[in-house]
């Protein structure tokens, strides 16, 4: 298998961050909405229990999928490196750090060894 492209590592990381916006948004309306059913209903009280209990169950169930996703990815990137090792990246930026010289200029002063994203494994 080839090393993932930018494009393709962006759209895993935004469809990461879109379930757990969603969840965050279906958290927010439900602790705006169930308050509001409970003040504004002028319904039955079963019917309030009901609405009030399948809301919090779908709230409950979405959580779980979120975490479970969340673990099904960390399992997948977790067997990737077990069979692929961890990622080569050979244009690595050197270390680079800075220091103020006797005439109070910056000077850049670089590392030969690369700082490594990655540690792979033997």
């Amino acid at each position: 298998m080839s090393t993932p492209s930018y494009d393709e590592i962006k759209r895993q990381v935004e469809r990461r961050y879109r379930r757990r916006s969603a969840f965050l948004y279906h958290l927010i309306i439900a602790c705006a909405g169930l308050p509001a059913i409970w003040v504004i209903g002028r319904m039955n009280t079963v019917v309030i229990f009901t609405i009030t209990a399948l809301w919090v169950g779908l709230l409950l169930l979405h959580g779980v999928h979120l975490l479970l996703e969340g673990a099904k990815d960390r399992e997948i990137e977790r067997t990737w490196r077990r069979y692929y090792g961890d990622i080569d990246y050979d244009d690595i930026k050197p270390k680079r750090s800075f220091r103020l010289n006797d005439d109070a200029e910056l000077e850049v002063i670089e590392d030969d060894q690369p700082l490594p994203l990655y540690k792979r494994r033997e």
